[in-house]
């Protein structure tokens, strides 16, 4: 008897916790946050605890409507490195930058304007993705992969229209 009751709590929590990842993984994006807005640029941040940990801005001129995104990015705390990822059709490209204080370039082609935007912040063992104050964050051995893999999932990533 004891061993029914100990299999079927273990089925209980098993299926209410399969039941929470599908939820969060089928989750609706947040609300989708164009980097262009016609010849207006957005400067877009990673919040964490309230103070940015990841900070990105377009170069002038990147709301063209050609397709071509360019801009810099940088870490904003001690310790930690920054990183974008972009993702576009099921395919993820991921821009590594460089330790606080130094800053980044990169630069891609978004041919079919369906991209989104995630920012990433690492250090040992310890990564955080996401955008704006929506982040998920992973500790231990490849934290970093892990992270940007739920956030995706999550649908903590920002849409990019109109450069």
């Amino acid at each position: 008897m004891g061993t029914r009751r100990l299999l079927a709590a273990s089925l209980s929590v098993a299926a209410l916790s399969s039941g929470t990842l599908t939820a969060l993984a089928a989750a609706a994006p947040q609300e989708a946050r164009a980097l262009c807005a016609g010849s207006t640029m957005y400067f877009d941040s990673l919040v964490v605890d309230g103070r940015d940990l990841v900070s990105e801005k377009p170069f002038p001129a990147v709301c063209n409507g050609d397709g071509t995104y360019e801009g810099v990015f940088a870490a904003r705390q001690s310790g930690w490195t920054a990183y974008v990822v972009r993702h576009d059709n099921g395919q993820t490209r991921t821009f590594s930058g460089r330790l606080y204080p130094d800053s980044a370039s990169y630069q891609y082609q978004d041919g079919n304007r369906s991209s989104y935007t995630i920012l990433c912040a690492n250090r040992p063992g310890d990564s955080i993705c996401g955008f704006g104050s929506k982040y998920v964050r992973v500790r231990g051995d490849n934290s970093l992969n892990r992270a940007i893999l739920q956030a995706i999932a999550i649908g903590y990533e920002y849409r990019n229209w109109g450069f």
